[in-house]
């Protein structure tokens, strides 16, 4: 699979039983900021960029909300 934010470093998946220690790791190591910066090229683009206030909206807000936020869109798109 292609690695779009450096060409020349292999894209890795790993086992779901990686995942807690991934999501524990420190920021220095692995930054989603920082991949999600090079990814969409957010310097150049003009995207807004990932905060705080951002990341803890989407890991509470949006899971508690998500199946509502879903039968909204499937609603709308049906018409």
């Amino acid at each position: 699979m292609r690695n779009y934010v450096d060409e020349l470093q292999p894209q890795v998946f790993l086992p779901l039983k990686y995942l807690h220690e991934l999501k524990n790791a420190p920021e220095h190591k692995l930054s989603l900021k920082l991949f999600s910066e090079l990814l969409f090229l957010q310097d150049y683009t003009g995207t807004g960029k990932q905060t705080d206030e951002a990341a803890h909206v989407m890991r509470t807000d949006l899971p508690r909300n998500l199946r509502e936020y879903l039968s909204t869109w499937i609603k709308w798109a049906t018409c």
